[in-house]
């Protein structure tokens, strides 16, 4: 078992696990970090929670919560050459982005998972590099959806 889809099953979720598990991409970083553009679509998250504003925001703040802790171990792993740690930690990673995003965290988070399941730490610095850069685009719009929803 490589993926995992709750009910009610979601179309695209189903399709985009399923492109997940049979598409692997060459491992391939972008250096472009002038994109502001932020990868939070509120309405498309709202309705992956079925409109329930207390779930949104209560997922956001569990990864607002787990996020640091997964990031380090990232790090850590890197540091420490453990590609399979690196692996499990992206992979984990890219799983929660996935509810908030589709975009760079997410291609981060995947290149990530990806060295490591090659077991080639070559560029890792740099993925982690990419991936933090992202995530520090993401926050703030998941704060503001926060903000918006809180009651």
């Amino acid at each position: 078992m490589d993926a995992y889809i709750s009910k009610p099953i979601r179309t695209e979720e189903l399709f985009q696990n399923i492109e997940n598990l049979t598409w692997k991409p060459a491992v391939v970083l972008s250096h472009d970090t002038s994109s502001t553009e932020a990868e939070f679509d509120a309405a498309v998250y709202i309705a992956r929670t079925d409109n329930d504003g207390e779930l949104a925001c209560e997922l956001i703040e569990i990864f607002f919560e787990d996020s640091p802790k997964t990031v380090a171990e990232i790090r850590n792993a890197i540091n420490q050459g453990g590609a399979e740690r690196l692996e499990r930690a992206a992979h984990s990673l890219k799983g929660a982005l996935g509810y908030f995003s589709g975009g760079r965290s997410v291609n981060a988070a995947l290149a990530l998972q990806t060295m490591g399941a090659n077991r080639d730490l070559s560029k890792a610095e740099e993925g982690l590099a990419e991936l933090e850069q992202a995530l520090n685009l993401l926050r703030p719009s998941l704060a503001a959806f926060v903000g918006e929803y809180a009651l």
